[in-house]
């Protein structure tokens, strides 16, 4: 269980799930009795080892979204600035109430400014 959530989610369901496996593991091992036994601790190795490779596995999987999200923001900004001309000289300069909100191209909050979307087509 811990190594399908490692993959699927993220460090902190995968520690709910190591923390529910540990849970079911002394669960059955105080219900039959088995403490003391090589089965017992051969279970909690590999419980532990299973988890430590899913942490691993989670964080390289994090990771590597991360470099592909970063990648994708660097192609998106690039085309942004390629493909949408500049703000016209009629609608002032950035620095002025009208821009000011604008955030840069790539921004997780780049929104066109109401104001300068209402200003832009009432003059052209």
């Amino acid at each position: 269980m811990p190594a399908l959530t490692a993959v699927t989610m993220g460090p902190k369901r995968t520690t709910a799930a190591v923390a529910l496996a540990l849970a079911v593991s002394v669960t059955t091992a105080t219900y039959n009795q088995a403490w003391g036994t090589l089965q017992v601790y051969t279970n909690f190795l590999a419980l532990t080892l299973v988890s430590v490779a899913g942490f691993i596995t989670s964080s390289a999987v994090r990771a590597y979204r991360r470099s592909e999200l970063d990648q994708v923001r660097r192609i998106a900004v690039c085309a942004q600035e390629v493909i949408l001309r500049p703000v016209p000289e009629r609608l002032g300069r950035c620095g002025q109430p009208a821009c000011v909100s604008l955030p840069g191209p790539g921004h997780r909050s780049a929104v066109i400014s109401t104001r300068l979307f209402r200003r832009g087509t009432a003059s052209g």
